[in-house]
């Protein structure tokens, strides 16, 4: 995916294109979990999904620019939060749209995420976070906010800049500008008690802006501001490792095997033992983005040199280089 707005599907084996969006524009990309659907949006306002195995675009459906595009864990649905940061909810096989999702600040970012059933579909307005149910057949949205009458005790007392349902078990996790992960457990379980539970993680000394959770639900990494970079354990409660980086903004944390956290800033991907804090491996690539295979064997990389990079994760050496577009990947 290039700054023109192409985007390309590569065969690694083959090292050629099997499907690319001419002419389309596009301004944001994403690839589902098992590597099967490509969603993507236009400048236009266009929102697309191609389908990698079967090889053709079987949903295609027009509306305003998008800032981020999320497919839900089942690829039942699609969200895209729009410019003005409401968001729109779709059927990808049918288009239909199933949920609006509005905000009362426009000014403020929103995120969101999917329930591991895709029952329910999460976006934060500052600092409250609302639950969208996705079965219902109303078209507003639900809108149960987390301890709306005590906002400043039990939600974040500033903007959410992330939340993420958990892999495995039922809790979600946010964190934002008041530099407090709050870790809500059993949370569609208790969605409609008034008293939820939950606890607090605090350390941070700056905003909170990446978290990513552990396959098993068992650790959590997040970063802020200023490229420090805390490991939880979330049975014990406790920070049990900080990596410390000097003027680095991190872009992006994930969980390997073998105890590895991959991070990429704007200089450098590094993998560390998130267990110990020691540095395993630094690669010498300035990546724009990265991803893990499913299996956490492999790795891919891309620059803004047009080149992508496949790389094995055992000995760290590289597997494929592709080429052919011009520009951030």
């Amino acid at each position: 995916y290039n700054k023109d707005g192409v985007a390309s599907i590569w065969d690694i084996e083959q090292e050629k294109a099997v499907y690319t969006t001419q002419d389309r524009y596009l301004d944001i990309i994403d690839i589902d979990v098992q590597n099967t659907k490509l969603a993507f949006s236009t400048r236009y306002g266009e929102v697309g999904v191609y389908d990698i195995v079967q090889k053709k675009e079987y949903s295609s459906f027009k509306f305003q620019k998008s800032e981020k595009i999320i497919v839900s864990n089942n690829r039942k649905f699609i969200a895209y939060i729009l410019e003005d940061y409401n968001s729109v909810i779709r059927d990808i096989k049918t288009g239909k749209i199933i949920r609006y999702v509005f905000q009362s600040n426009n000014k403020t970012k929103s995120t969101g995420s999917f329930s591991f059933d895709d029952r329910y579909f999460t976006s934060n307005f500052g600092g409250s976070i609302f639950f969208h149910d996705l079965k219902t057949k109303d078209s507003e949205p639900i809108g149960v906010k987390i301890k709306d009458r005590l906002t400043s005790i039990y939600n974040h007392v500033r903007s959410t800049n992330c939340v993420e349902f958990g892999k495995t078990k039922d809790m979600l996790i946010s964190a934002g500008e008041d530099k407090v992960i709050i870790v809500w457990e059993n949370i569609i379980k208790d969605l409609d008690k008034e008293d939820k539970d939950f606890y607090k993680l605090e350390g941070h000394k700056n905003p909170i802006v990446r978290i990513a959770i552990s396959s098993d639900d068992r650790f959590l990494a997040s970063a802020d501001r200023k490229s420090n970079i805390k490991i939880w354990n979330l049975s014990t409660k406790e920070n049990i490792t900080t990596i410390k980086e000097r003027n680095q903004q991190i872009r992006d944390l994930k969980f390997g095997k073998d105890d590895r956290l991959f991070v990429t800033s704007n200089n450098y991907l590094k993998v560390w033992n998130y267990k110990t804090g020691s540095e395993i491996h630094t690669f010498t690539v300035k990546p724009s983005s990265m991803d893990l295979s499913p299996d956490k064997n492999r790795l891919v990389t891309s620059d803004c040199n047009g080149t992508i990079q496949l790389w094995d994760l055992t000995h760290f050496n590289q597997l494929s280089i592709i080429t052919g577009h011009k520009g951030c990947v």
